[in-house]
């Protein structure tokens, strides 16, 4: 024996696998495919959203992280235009 104690199934091996495969970018209608499920529904069960995956995509899309990001690149570039007028 291998003395692995989790008892693991079969199904909690595909959650494993196309949620692995989900956060890698891989397009849900390939996962679908791949699972053989007939409806998108079916597939979007198993994608289980982390809290730290849920961070990330606030930070990229959320409105305010969107203009505290503008912010700053405006800030860089009003900061570059004024070191070129002094030099």
């Amino acid at each position: 024996k291998a003395g692995i104690k989790k008892n693991i199934v079969t199904h909690s091996m595909r959650v494993g696998c196309a949620t692995g495969m989900l956060k890698s970018g891989a397009n849900i209608k390939y996962v679908q495919e791949q699972l053989g499920h007939r409806s998108i529904e079916s597939t979007e069960k198993y994608i289980r959203l982390m809290p730290v995956d849920l961070k990330k995509v606030h930070s990229k899309t959320h409105p305010r992280e969107l203009k505290k990001e503008r912010d700053s690149h405006l800030r860089t570039v009003k900061t570059t235009e004024i070191k070129k007028r002094i030099i």
